[in-house]
């Protein structure tokens, strides 16, 4: 079972709709993975991209942006209502930087879920090995996504 949290996904769009200053607190930390729903991946993309060339964030131009690229989500989905919507979200400048920290940490979580999958998925691939082939084997993967993280990790 995943691990998300599509109430924290919309309060981070929204919040970055209403306080696009913010994003020079957040982008450093804050990665497209950080979304699990692609739609609220795709537009994290384009606000994300509006930002750093300096452009203004609008419902209607992110709307229209997703429309341009001719991506499809759920078929009752009026893309222009929802991301609106989103404008209308209740957060505050600084519930918005904490949000987007909080949207970092599920994904570490959803990445060292993966990572526990990847490690059983492995082990049972490797019946046949030696102990030391199998121990090395698991410890390359473990090792490789753990230490692309830092010890603290968690955003400040």
């Amino acid at each position: 079972m995943p691990i998300f949290s599509l109430e924290i996904e919309k309060h981070v769009l929204g919040g970055l709709i209403k306080f696009p200053n913010i994003f020079i607190e957040v982008d450093r930390f804050l990665k497209e993975d950080d979304f699990f729903n692609d739609l609220h991946k795709t537009i994290y993309k384009i606000i994300k991209t509006l930002l750093r060339d300096n452009k203004e964030i609008d419902t209607i131009i992110i709307s229209e942006k997703i429309k341009n690229l001719n991506l499809t989500f759920d078929d009752d989905l009026d893309v222009f209502n929802y991301i609106d919507s989103l404008k209308y979200s209740q957060i505050t400048k600084q519930a918005l930087i904490e949000s987007c920290k909080e949207l970092s940490k599920i994904r570490i979580r959803r990445e060292l879920q993966d990572l526990g999958q990847r490690i059983s998925a492995k082990q049972k691939d490797n019946g046949t090995k030696s102990f030391n082939e199998i121990i090395s084997d698991i410890d390359t993967v473990y090792n490789d996504t753990l230490l692309s993280y830092y010890i603290d990790q968690d955003p400040e």
